[in-house]
């Protein structure tokens, strides 16, 4: 408390000689910004099943903003805040995009807050590139085997599609697996495994092939006996 006393004394003769905006804005300006870095990535890291957006934002009204009034620094509206909190956690939730596919649809709040803040940042760019190089990085090498390169990609539709229901940012993003899937000699071999009736019951692969197999490979209207007739 006597800290804080001292700290409001002084900002206020500061104000008083007309010297706290110019001595204090990119101090300040770093300090809030370090301080949302922190509380974010704290806050919400690996935590894929929770919507932290109304949690997040009621911090910065309740910390922040109160500190900064009784700091008396009015230099800084809530809105560009706002806008600093929406653009810290996007890119956060960006950082464990593959991680959020992979466990859709329980990480569907995640992927919620990632649709709502995406259109109000400048990040779409950033997301389609840095999801397209996990996945490429992931994915497209002889040591992955073919089933899991096909549940991947099956799970990155899925939720790309809810994350982006206009299909862009799923057609940059997976072009290159879907490429790389037509060019492996097992992938139809695969597919047909799981339509095959002893696995048809146990096996995930096979319960979202069968919703749509056309969708996934770009192969036209594709029927499972088809592909069992080529086999």
């Amino acid at each position: 408390q006597n800290i804080r006393d001292h700290f409001q004394l002084t900002t206020t003769r500061m104000s008083e000689l007309r010297l706290l905006e110019k001595l204090t804005d990119a101090v300040v300006i770093a300090i809030v910004q370090e301080k949302i870095d922190i509380h974010v990535q704290e806050s919400c890291k690996g935590s894929l099943d929770i919507s932290y957006l109304d949690i997040l934002e009621e911090w910065l009204d309740k910390v922040v903003m109160t500190w900064l009034a009784a700091a008396k620094i009015k230099t800084f509206s809530r809105k560009k805040l706002l806008n600093n909190l929406h653009h810290t956690y996007t890119k956060e939730r960006i950082e464990e995009l593959y991680n959020i596919i992979i466990e859709w649809p329980e990480s569907q709040p995640a992927l919620e807050d990632i649709r709502k803040c995406i259109g109000k940042t400048d990040l779409r760019g950033h997301l389609t590139k840095s999801l397209k190089e996990v996945l490429d990085n992931k994915l497209l090498h002889p040591g992955v085997n073919t089933y899991d390169i096909l549940s991947a990609y099956i799970a990155s539709i899925k939720a790309l599609i809810n994350l982006d229901p206009s299909g862009v940012v799923l057609q940059i993003v997976c072009q290159d697996v879907r490429k790389y899937l037509k060019s492996r000699e097992d992938t139809v071999r695969c597919i047909v495994e799981a339509f095959k009736p002893e696995s048809s019951s146990e096996s995930e692969l096979y319960e979202e092939l069968k919703k749509d197999i056309g969708l996934y490979l770009e192969t036209g209207n594709c029927d499972p006996e088809d592909l069992e007739d080529e086999h």
